[in-house]
């Protein structure tokens, strides 16, 4: 018998990240300004804005503007694999001690490039977004966990939060949704996003594009007030008043690795489910079975054929089906969810009409909960959630 082949695995990581210089010497600002204006005449950067650049090679953004305090720097963007040892738009951060010293000399290089005096104390440095990232492979078509995504409605949960899938990539190999100023949680096909990456600009690794072959990347962009209220706290951080200080980059981080599996668990738990998406077909098939063991009696049978019927309704644009003909009171919404609960099926059931042709014809379709695809890291703590004011 020939043995399946082994679907490959990654650790979930940090991809890119922001940190924030704020300074009150308009002498100072000028400097800098000046000094990314000859980078970008150099064709090194290029303009993104009045007193915004973007490196060419690694995509490194940085934003100069007025703030409360006089002045800010933001470097956005950042990947550290990418800004010491090449081109590769896979890459993520490794935590080995080589690793990340090497990270930390080159960002001090970057900085001091654009005249940014590490060694002036009146600039507070803060760690203003982290992107974190898990890659995971499908065996077949990734498509579907976007559709599914897309249709599944996160605000069952206590955190109601705003769909903003884009066009900028592929609409349909990406689904996003934004919790104003806390985080961003985007799930997408990496290929797709490399392949439309290349035929924009033209940067992209072939390597990349064929390693990015059925992978899914789950990505949480955490806001610097995720950060702040949440994060930091958990991994008892605490700031100094100013300057650069040796390896604090580095030093977040290590503290930071611990919490990224249970952080970005937690949050997919929180939108998405605890249990498996199944189809329609599947979840009547294990409603029926606590039918005919006695755990749900003629009502909540006739209650959940009505849920399937009202679940399989699609509109022309596919988005916003017509529903009217039911009207399920708060009570009923209550009990079609625990039986769901029970059945161990995600209160998303997918309905038939997102399935291709070839997902139609199968037995059962099934896929995984988000959460249960990030990979763990031994003794990680749990994430206590953000709770909105």
């Amino acid at each position: 018998m020939t043995k399946a082949k082994e679907l490959p695995k990654s650790e979930p990581s940090i991809h890119t990240f922001a940190i924030t210089g704020t300074f009150a010497s308009s002498t100072l600002k000028e400097r800098i300004y000046n000094k990314l204006k000859k980078l970008a005449e150099s064709g090194e950067y290029e303009w993104k804005g009045t007193r915004s650049f973007s490196q060419k090679r690694t995509g490194l953004r940085v934003n100069l503007k007025p703030c409360d305090f006089g002045y800010s720097l933001t470097v956005s963007r950042i990947n550290l694999e990418r800004i010491s040892n090449g081109n590769s738009l896979l890459d993520k951060i490794k935590f080995d001690p080589v690793s990340l010293s090497c990270y930390e000399i080159a960002l001090e290089r970057e900085l001091r490039r654009m005249a940014v005096p590490l060694n002036d104390g009146s600039i507070l440095w803060t760690m203003s977004r982290v992107d974190i990232a898990q890659d995971f492979y499908v065996k077949s078509d990734p498509s579907l966990y976007i559709r599914v995504l897309r249709y599944n409605d996160p605000s069952y949960g206590k955190h109601v939060v705003k769909p903003s899938h884009y066009i900028k990539h592929n609409e349909k190999h990406s689904a996003k949704w934004k919790l104003k100023q806390v985080f961003d949680v985007t799930v997408y096909d990496k290929q797709a996003e490399l392949k439309n990456v290349a035929k924009r600009h033209g940067n992209v690794l072939p390597q990349d594009i064929d390693k990015a072959q059925n992978c899914l990347r789950y990505e949480v962009q955490m806001e610097r007030k995720f950060l702040r209220d949440v994060v930091e706290p958990r991994m008892r951080y605490s700031k100094w008043l100013g300057g650069w200080k040796y390896n604090w980059v580095t030093d977040y981080f290590i503290k930071l690795r611990k919490l990224i599996p249970a952080t970005m668990q937690e949050i997919a738990m929180e939108m998405f489910g605890k249990y498996p998406w199944v189809s329609c077909k599947e979840a009547e098939k294990r409603i029926s079975v606590l039918y005919r063991y006695g755990n749900i009696g003629d009502e909540e049978l006739k209650l959940m054929q009505d849920y399937f019927d009202y679940n399989n309704v699609k509109a022309e644009d596919g988005r916003c089906p017509d529903r009217s003909k039911w009207n399920f009171d708060s009570d009923e919404w209550e009990t079609i969810y625990q039986i769901l609960d029970f059945a161990q099926v995600n209160r998303t059931v997918i309905p038939e009409w997102i399935l291709n042709e070839r997902e139609k014809n199968k037995k059962s379709i099934l896929c995984q909960p988000l959460w249960k695809m990030v990979q763990k890291i031994e003794d990680e703590p749990r994430c206590i959630f953000y709770e909105p004011q």
